[in-house]
């Protein structure tokens, strides 16, 4: 069989049988796929130190179109310490992974998720507020769901100034005299409208740093829940545990 190179990301890991593993990794060239890989578990694996949740490498494998496919070696390593590291961090990364694990189905080549992926756990290494990265790759993602909220305009008007609000009944923002058409609007803080704007402009690799207020960062992860629950309608359990996480340091 063919043995490929390719640049890929390891989504999850789960045991199978007493030896054995399985692993999805999300790689640049062929999309997600899943790698059996038999002894795993022995101490001396040369697979052992690079399986890892969040770890980026250059592989070494067989790809199958049909069942599984299959790893010899890797290369190239870059690890996402702080992911791996920190519980609090970890929990966003997987909520992060879990998300990307569910926008694409297996074997579908997508770069731009991909790097965007990629871009998101960089950023994430670099110490920037992991809180905040992950509602931009939230934001981002929703076009990967194939849903493109308007966040340039006000929907009835097409006033490009705000203040604005959003409306799950427009797909999009309202200006302030066109509230009145919508009672069910979010109610969402102006200045958080104009954040996600930004947001939704800047590429994830030009992040230098973040300086958002906890009560903005609060009022921002309302109004994404909000967005998701209606447009996207999945639920993680990774999200759940960020949720139940969070009240721990109330």
């Amino acid at each position: 069989m063919q043995v490929h190179t390719f640049e890929g990301i390891v989504l999850s890991i789960r045991d199978y049988k007493e030896s054995d593993a399985m692993v999805k990794i999300f790689t640049k060239e062929y999309g997600k796929q899943m790698f059996f890989v038999r002894h795993f578990k022995s101490g001396n694996h040369v697979l052992r130190g690079v399986l890892l949740p969040f770890t980026q490498a250059t592989f070494l494998g067989t790809i199958n179109r049909n069942g599984l496919s299959f790893l010899r070696e890797y290369k190239d390593i870059g690890l996402f310490k702080r992911a791996q590291e920190d519980l609090y961090v970890h929990a966003y990364a997987t909520y992060i992974v879990n998300l990307c694990d569910a926008v694409i189905d297996d074997r579908i080549v997508n770069e731009d998720l991909y790097d965007l992926l990629k871009q998101t756990l960089s950023a994430i290494e670099k110490g920037l507020d992991v809180e905040v990265v992950t509602l931009i790759f939230e934001l981002k993602l929703l076009r990967y769901f194939g849903i493109n909220p308007n966040l340039n305009r006000c929907m009835v008007s097409d006033e490009e100034q705000g203040p604005f609000d959003y409306s799950l009944k427009y797909g999009g923002l309202l200006a302030k005299n066109q509230w009145h058409l919508d009672t069910y609007r979010l109610q969402a803080n102006p200045n958080a409208i104009y954040l996600l704007q930004k947001c939704q402009r800047i590429s994830m690799d030009k992040l230098t740093s973040i300086d958002i207020s906890d009560a903005m960062k609060k009022e921002l992860r309302r109004i994404m829940d909000a967005l998701y629950e209606e447009y996207v309608d999945i639920h993680l359990k990774s999200k759940t545990f960020i949720e139940q996480m969070n009240q721990w340091y109330i």
